[in-house]
């Protein structure tokens, strides 16, 4: 429970992964910052050897400098070892072939360029009108890995401490 002025508030313990991924969806502001675009992107990594995994969504970050994040998220309840950490080393593989790449660059290309509002977060925080450009220049770096999680273990800290990409958890809740 959580008291804030007098007025209780219960922790509300998502029932479905699905459900969890829908709170996260309306607050992605909130947990990713006013200077970011998140894109709900169901599109899988395929690996070099046509190994996939399909990752939640991506976000840009306009901050100083700039990045991009690979969204995945997970209920604590799920089995670290045996589901997410499979997953992860799909997308790490997947985002290295320049095809996925190049389909990465061009769905957030179209994505920003289709919504006015995305567009022009996105030309004011590069002052550039290349887009296309800035997208593909980041895109070729490295990800960050994003796990948004209901509740931190220390079996995800061992996880993400052996994972061979930069992760950051994020524990988000909702009351």
């Amino acid at each position: 429970m959580l008291l804030i002025d007098g007025v209780k508030y219960e922790a509300w313990t998502p029932p479905t992964e699905d459900e969890f991924e829908r709170e996260v969806k309306k607050h992605t502001q909130e947990i990713f910052g006013e200077e970011s675009i998140y894109f709900d992107r169901k599109k899988k990594l395929i690996t070099k050897a046509g190994i996939g995994s399909i990752p939640d969504g991506y976000v840009i970050s306009f901050r100083d400098p700039p990045c991009w994040y690979i969204c995945e998220v997970e209920l604590h309840t799920h089995p670290l070892y045996e589901h997410i950490v499979p997953q992860i080393t799909k997308f790490i593989g997947g985002v290295k072939s320049f095809e996925t790449q190049r389909e990465i660059i061009n769905a957030l290309d179209r994505e920003i360029s289709g919504d006015p509002f995305k567009e022009a977060l996105a030309i004011n925080k590069t002052d550039s009108k290349e887009l296309y450009r800035f997208i593909t220049n980041l895109i070729s770096k490295p990800p960050i890995l994003v796990i948004v999680i209901d509740q931190k273990t220390k079996e995800l800290e061992e996880v993400c401490d052996s994972l061979p990409i930069e992760v950051k958890v994020v524990e988000f809740r909702t009351f």
